[in-house]
This record gives C-alpha cells, sequence and structure tokens, in this order.
C-alpha cells in the first residue's frame, strides 16, 4: 500500500519573524532565561506536588537535577554536571543570582564577545563542580550521604573574578557605598566565601571558589595565547605580517587585520588606555567608538 508523504505547511511570516528573533537572542539572554525557565519549572511541579498530596515532588524534582557529591551517584547522573548550574529552587537565590549574571556579564561583554561569556559561564561551573566533588571525597569531615549542589553561583563568580581581572578599575555604583572598583568586589565575595566554608553552606562556598579558580584560569589562557601571538606573528593575505593581539585588551572583539588603517590606530590608542587605566577612564565618545567598530567587524 503506497504511502502519502504531505508536505508540511511552510512556515507564515509572523512565525519566521519569530524564530529570527529567538536566533538573534544574546548567549546572555538565552543563560537567563533557561535559569528562570527551570526554577518556574520546578515551581509548578512543587506546586502541584503541595495540592495533590505529595510534598516531596519539589525535592525529588530538583534532586534530578542538582550534581551529587558521591561519585557513584554522578555516575549514574552524570548530566547533572551541566544542569546543576542552572538550577535554583528558592525564591531570593535564583533573583540574586540573576541580577549578578546580568550585572557582570554586562560588563564582561563591554570587553569580550559572547562566545567568551558561555564558554567562561560554562567553564565557571565546571570549576565549582570538580573543586566540590574533589573536596567532598577527599577530606572526611565533608563526606556526607546525599550532599547535593545546585545554582548558578560557581559560574557567575568566574565572570566576576573574570572581569576584575580584565578591568580591574571599573567602577559599580553600589548602594550605600557609591561608586567601586569592580576588584573590591570580587575580592570581598571571595573573602566572604573563604571564611563562610564552616557556616550550613560548606559545600556551596567550595564551588563558588572553584568557579573563582576557574575565572583565573580563564584569564590567565587567554593571557598566555596573546603571548603566543605577540611572540608568532601571522600571515595576512595581502602580503603583511601583523602581531597576535591580546586577548585581555579585548581584541577578541577588535579584529584589527581587518580593520582599516584609521580604525587600527584608533583602537590601539584606546586598548593602551584601557590598559594602562582600566575601562572606566574611557570617555563616552571612545566606548562609542570601540563598540561601533567591534559590532561592525567582528
Amino acid at each position: 500500500m503506497a504511502t502519502i508523504f504531505r508536505p508540511s505547511t511552510p512556515p507564515s511570516l509572523s512565525q519566521r519573524l519569530q524564530l529570527h528573533r529567538l536566533k538573534g537572542l544574546s548567549p546572555l539572554l538565552w543563560l537567563i532565561i533557561v535559569n528562570v525557565a527551570i526554577f518556574l519549572g520546578l515551581r509548578i511541579v512543587g506546586i502541584a506536588g503541595v495540592f495533590s498530596g505529595h510534598d516531596s515532588w519539589l525535592t525529588e524534582a530538583s534532586h534530578w537535577l542538582s550534581m551529587p557529591a558521591s561519585l557513584s551517584a554522578l555516575l549514574h547522573r552524570p548530566w547533572t554536571i551541566l544542569t546543576y548550574m542552572v538550577t535554583q529552587v528558592e525564591v531570593f537565590h535564583i533573583i540574586f543570582n540573576m541580577l549578578w549574571l546580568y550585572w557582570f556579564a554586562t560588563i564582561f561583554l563591554e570587553i569580550s564577545s559572547n562566545r567568551q561569556l558561555l564558554w567562561l559561564y560554562l567553564w565557571g561551573g565546571l570549576g565549582g563542580a570538580l573543586l566540590y566533588i574533589l573536596s567532598y571525597n577527599i577530606f572526611p569531615g565533608l563526606r556526607a550521604e546525599g550532599s547535593v549542589l545546585l545554582g548558578a553561583s560557581a559560574a557567575i563568580i568566574a565572570i566576576v573574578v573574570a572581569t576584575a581581572l580584565r578591568i580591574p578599575n571599573y567602577k559599580l555604583n553600589l548602594l550605600f557605598l557609591g561608586p567601586v572598583a569592580v576588584k573590591w568586589v570580587a575580592l570581598v565575595t571571595i573573602v566572604i566565601d573563604c571564611i563562610s566554608l564552616t557556616g550550613d553552606n560548606t559545600g556551596g562556598h567550595i564551588a563558588h571558589l572553584g568557579g573563582a579558580l576557574a575565572g583565573v584560569v580563564f584569564v590567565v589562557a587567554q593571557r598566555l595565547q596573546a603571548s603566543r601571538r605577540r611572540r608568532h606573528p601571522r600571515f595576512i593575505p595581502g602580503g603583511r605580517w601583523v602581531q597576535g593581539e591580546p586577548v585581555q585588551e579585548a581584541a577578541s572583539t577588535v579584529k584589527r587585520a581587518s580593520a582599516t588603517h584609521d580604525d587600527t590606530a584608533t583602537l590601539d590608542a584606546i586598548l593602551d588606555k584601557i590598559k594602562s587605566s582600566g575601562y572606566a577612564s574611557l570617555t563616552p565618545e571612545e566606548r562609542k567608538r570601540l563598540f561601533d567598530v567591534s559590532n561592525r567587524i567582528k
């Protein structure tokens, strides 16, 4: 018996536009959407459980997304090494994490690319997971049955630390404190995590420190890559040899090789100013120039 295949109905103009908008969302917005969507999903499960007489539904659902400290349990739930970093259960936890993610990722994106932000988020989450697992399986005082890790904090702290290392003098206007350099915000955050290791959330603070270390490693790796590029110039079609640009000076978003001679000279001056005085020292015109050219040639 012959089977007739009917072509699917082509998407309407509004559907195509909506798809285009979704594809155009930045990684930062996608990270926030995923975190919030999982939080809301868990909350809906919890509400359904309360009304149906199954109060444990929320705990059970979050259990399958949280990363266990036990290696044997992790082998049975390997996906949790990724899902834990986008899973929050408490209201204030998700609000605080998303605010920090938005604030520091926005600053980070002024000197880096969307791809670097996404990789740094994943790298920070993996760094937090690794230090958490190692600590709970090495130190006898931390071993506890059923210990799990969840939350985006480790990934976000990696972004905070990387931003502080890249542009340490960038000023944040904090409530009651006024302008504070981002390096001090990162330092205080790390100190608080260190002195809180004896509290009720030891595993969470260990993961935060793992994320901070991941942020340091990320920036150091970028600087080593930039150093290799400077030592080994590369050939550009057209008969020119150029030195590799320093990643830590926002060269990843400003490809000088494809810019005009005037753009290159201007960007060199701006990047030198960032290196010596920090991003906050740029005038509005210099920031606009950096943003416009990087968008045009990246």
